[in-house]
């Protein structure tokens, strides 16, 4: 009997040093890098002002409702005129936590602790390139 039980409880402890090790780590990565991803792509980038018209770049005080995503920051910006809105968690685990709650973003692309919406195939490029 003694023997099974410390078998056991050194599988139990393989398994969880294994399990421990193997986690991915947290992406270093902030929005500024993003943005100078999509700054230094050489796409045409703009954004919408308050007045309406459109200007060219990013305006990193351009913000969505990214509230609603429960998201800690957002930025919106247009490549060739399409939408792009990344958004920015606290981390990896309220993101994934926020995808398994609503439907509609569940398979938008995520890097660490972003998550971009977005119907551009560039700007997802751009997005996977940032690490």
């Amino acid at each position: 009997v003694m023997k099974k039980t410390i078998t056991l409880l050194c599988c139990l402890f393989l398994i969880f040093v294994v399990s421990a090790c193997s986690s991915e780590p947290e992406s270093t990565a902030t929005m500024d890098d993003y943005i100078k991803a999509y700054e230094a792509s050489g796409e045409d980038l703009t954004h919408i002002k308050e007045d309406g018209s459109t200007g060219q770049g990013i305006n990193v005080e351009e913000k969505q409702a990214f509230q609603i995503l429960n998201a800690k920051d957002g930025v919106i910006f247009y490549l060739d005129l399409k939408p792009v809105k990344i958004y920015e968690y606290a981390d990896t685990k309220v993101l994934k936590e926020v995808q398994k709650k609503d439907e509609r973003i569940k398979d938008w692309e995520t890097s660490g602790r972003f998550l971009l919406e977005t119907n551009s195939d560039r700007a997802k490029e751009i997005f996977k390139e940032v690490k």
